[in-house]
């Protein structure tokens, strides 16, 4: 019955290892696919202005899709494009995940778009898509090291646990 208690702990201690490591994968994902958008954004703004939700409509399915789709939804009741972008960056499940620096860049960026002309938003974009890949290459190089060490303290933990229990 020992054995049975102390290889259950070794799991949970390992999957808890996994799970910290992953949350930071998840993290860079999130903010490197937003980082995309966002310039894909700028780009179409500069290139071929348009209304902002013809422009979303068409952006590559990524991994911000469903911050895209909560804000598609958002704006025929919100005042602006800035407060249906506001609003999205709040109520997305998928950001729960994110720091508050990841919320406050990606809820800035927001704030560019509608107020000023198609050029100037378009700047405002492209500079708030270069911060959020500087934070997105941050998060990269914080994944490999400390999810290696979430990993590596997962399984010590685990096995000083397998111990105490046995």
């Amino acid at each position: 019955m020992r054995w049975a208690g102390s290889i259950a702990a070794l799991m949970i201690c390992v999957l808890f290892g996994k799970s910290k490591a992953a949350v930071l994968d998840i993290r860079y994902t999130i903010m490197h696919g937003f980082a995309l958008d966002i310039r894909w954004l700028a780009a179409e703004m500069e290139y071929r202005p348009r209304d902002i939700k013809d422009m979303v409509r068409k952006l590559p399915q990524g991994p911000a899709a469903v911050f895209w789709q909560e804000f598609m939804l958002n704006i025929p009741s919100a005042s602006s494009a800035e407060r249906a972008w506001e609003i999205a960056a709040k109520t997305c499940g998928d950001f729960d995940v994110l720091s508050a620096q990841e919320l406050a860049l990606i809820t800035e960026a927001g704030r560019s778009i509608g107020i000023m002309n198609a050029e100037d938003s378009a700047k405002m974009l492209k500079h708030w898509g270069e911060q959020a890949e500087k934070l997105a290459e941050e998060l990269k190089v914080q994944s490999k090291s400390k999810g290696a060490v979430y990993q590596k303290l997962g399984l010590l933990g685990g096995l000083a646990a397998m111990l105490l229990i046995v």
